[in-house]
């Protein structure tokens, strides 16, 4: 915290303004610049919302929280069918209390969500007002309060934000800061702004350029007096005004010229020196966060410790500390004297060099008959010390990434993906800024939570088109090649035995595949190689897939289960997906029901022999999503029916009860004309469903 230096205040002839001037004057550089009193760092980095607090004027650049001037109700998560799921907020936060150029970063809750040009990642509208004495008041509000009621805030500067998604902040306001360009200037423009307010000259050609930015919490004398510190600049009182300059008038006073001081005699105290000043500061360097510079001497004494809402480099804020404990020291000492009436031209802030004492600062003067007495403080002489420069290091910020949209994806498998659970799925991710979102099913008008997932799954997009393949084996000749975006997450290798155990399941046009080898082969490219077709049932939908199919990897725990009936096929499911980079009401999609989940599955292992009396026998292995297993129970079926189809395009579907077929030369001849020399046969498995499912691959006879 700030510790003060020195306490003396000036009692120089011009009343009140000639005490401040004495104080600005003296060597109470850390009471000026870093007092009890005064608003430091870490006052820019709260935001308030409090009637009558001060808004500071800011210059240069700089980061602040600022103040909340006006909001609307917060709009909360709505019911059933509103077409609102997530909480979002309008309000305007007030920045400074004069005009600014532009607005850059932005961080809530101390994370960056606006980088420097200008990409946010919380779904939001921002308008900046620049704080011009002409500004109109912003749209909102006009809709708001109406446009007699409307507050422009003309000469205040504030943003003002529409519908800022408050989901990734807990559904509350954030603590919102933000780096503020107020102007190109530096402290000589400043000076002569806050100098001005006061009505105090500057007569200074050159300002020590050893700040970036400063925020000015109060104005007047002693705020001017701060900046002169910074831009090494010289307080005086001058025919009844008090002026700046860089270099003060001097006079050359012999040891004969000194007169008793009203206590007496020629007074001359000592004081005990700091042994160190230490500066916090805000760095530029290092994102605006406080820094501390620290310049020691080797001996023992008091150590300053001081805060000033300056935004500096690390190499600006220690040579601003060096100044500081330099000026500190030299002014220790104090000298009291007295002097003739012919020096009555001295004023309070001039220098006087006087003979074997060295140089003076004048911090108080007094006139009585014709005698001046004064107080003064020693003076720098010679170059100032060097230090050396401070290396601040390197902020590795993560960069911005805009919150993105949702892709939601709606399918069904014959079998389900998980015991005893349903068979239409949602799978839900997107891309690197995607941060989860909520799944909601929409029916009847009204709408009901199926789930959350919270992380995104690997997703990428066929950069070479992928072949139909076999079920049952491992496809080795077969590759997917994709495209993946940059920054998310990576398709990674397995061994066979986990990918038999359900690992690196994909989604791939409307089949399940999984694969065991991933190997990044360019940038942003991968292929997916060692593959298993068909998974879970969906071999009937293999087909050629062209370039730019989608390609999802299908983690069980990252997918929401949708409940189905027998009865929905061909009714249509619509869910509806919430995150915050969705946009308002959400992300839709929909999925035409087929029932695949209650439809029975095609028979495998379909054999055919020609008997010695020329009959022909049929056997097949029935299958369905309860026994899928080679090893599971064997379940009932209603039956069969088998399409025989002969060469010359004759047909022949016999229903069947049991699972095999005997057809005789007799009945062969009555369906083709003679005996069946060549052909080919199906088997079905009766039921409702899509029929490719419920129908084995044919076989030729």
């Amino acid at each position: 915290m700030a510790s003060v230096l020195f306490s003396t205040i000036g009692q120089a002839v011009g009343g009140p303004l000639g005490a401040a001037v004495g104080a600005a004057v003296g060597g109470s550089v850390d009471s000026l610049l870093f007092g009890a009193r005064r608003r430091g760092t870490a006052e820019l980095f709260v935001q308030r919302s409090a009637y009558g607090e001060i808004l500071p004027r800011l210059y240069g650049r700089t980061r602040a929280a600022g103040q909340l001037i006006w909001a609307l109700p917060i709009k909360g998560a709505a019911g059933k069918g509103s077409g609102r799921r997530d909480s979002g907020a309008s309000f305007a936060i007030a920045l400074s209390s004069g005009p600014i150029q532009r607005v850059g970063r932005i961080w809530a809750d101390g994370r960056e969500i606006r980088d420097s040009s200008g990409r946010f990642e919380a779904r939001t509208q921002m308008r900046v007002h620049a704080g011009g004495l002409d500004q109109v008041a912003d749209p909102l509000i006009v809709a708001a309060e109406g446009a007699e009621n409307a507050l422009a805030y003309p000469g205040l500067a504030y943003v003002l934000f529409e519908d800022f998604a408050l989901a990734p902040f807990g559904n509350r306001i954030p603590n919102l800061s933000f780096e503020i360009f107020a102007d190109a200037a530096g402290p000589a423009q400043w000076l002569d702004d806050l100098a001005g307010q006061a009505g105090i000259t500057v007569e200074a050609d050159e300002v020590d350029p050893a700040a970036l930015g400063y925020a000015a919490f109060e104005g007047g004398l002693e705020e001017a007096a701060r900046i002169g510190r910074i831009g090494d600049l010289s307080v005086g009182y001058v025919e009844g005004g008090a002026r700046f300059r860089a270099s003060p008038p001097g006079f050359d006073l012999r040891l004969e010229d000194l007169l008793a001081s009203d206590e007496g005699a020629v007074n001359l105290a000592r004081g005990d020196r700091p042994s160190a000043m230490a500066l916090t500061y805000l760095d530029s360097d290092r994102d605006y966060q406080p820094g501390r510079q620290r310049v020691a001497r080797a001996r023992r004494g008091r150590e300053l410790e001081s805060e000033a809402p300056v935004c500096a480099t690390a190499g600006m804020a220690l040579s601003l500390a060096a100044r500081f404990l330099r000026q500190s020291e030299v002014g220790a000492d104090r000298l009291r004297f007295g002097l003739s009436w012919r020096w009555l031209g001295i004023g309070v802030g001039d220098h006087v060099r006087i003979e074997g004492l060295g140089a003076w600062r004048i911090l108080e003067r007094e006139v009585r008959g014709l005698r001046l007495f004064c107080e003064a403080e020693r003076a720098e002489s010679g170059a100032p010390s060097r230090v050396g420069v401070s290396d601040p290091g390197r902020v590795l910020p993560a960069p911005v990434v805009p919150a993105g949209s949702t892709d939601v994806h709606l399918f069904e498998v014959p079998v389900p993906l998980r015991a005893g659970a349903s068979a239409a799925w949602v799978w839900m991710g997107g891309g690197a800024g995607w941060r989860g979102a909520r799944a909601s099913l929409l029916s009847a008008g009204g709408e009901s939570l199926i789930g959350e997932v919270r992380e995104a799954s690997p997703r990428g997009w066929l950069a070479a088109p992928l072949e139909a393949g076999q079920e049952a084996i491992w496809d080795w000749r077969n590759s997917l090649l994709l495209e993946v975006e940059e920054g998310a997450r990576i398709f990674e290798s397995r061994s066979r035995a986990e990918v038999l155990a359900g690992a690196n399941l994909l989604r791939v046009g409307e089949e399940l595949i999984q694969y065991c080898e991933a190997v990044v082969v360019a940038a942003n490219r991968v292929r997916l190689s060692g593959l298993l077709r068909g998974r879970f049932g969906t071999g009937f939908r293999s087909r050629r897939l062209e370039v730019g199919e989608i390609v999802r990897l299908v983690e069980v725990d990252r997918i929401l289960p949708v409940g189905t009936q027998g009865d929905m096929a061909g009714r249509s499911l619509l869910v509806l997906a919430s995150g915050a980079g969705d946009p308002v009401g959400g992300t839709e999609a929909g999925l035409t029901v087929e029932g695949l989940a209650a439809s029975p599955i095609a028979p495998v292992h379909v054999t055919v022999r020609r008997e010695p009396d020329g009959g022909l026998t049929c056997n097949w292995a029935p299958r369905s999503a309860a026994n899928w297993h080679w090893d599971a129970a064997e379940g009932a079926h209603a039956g069969w029916r088998c399409h025989i189809l002969s060469q010359d395009g004759r047909s022949l579907v016999i229903l069947v009860r049991e699972q095999r077929l005997y057809l005789g030369p007799d009945q062969q001849a009555a369906a083709f004309g003679a005996m069946l020399q060549a052909g080919t046969m199906v088997v079905e498995v009766l039921g409702d469903g899509p029929p490719d499912l419920r129908m084995s691959r044919p076989l030729v006879v």
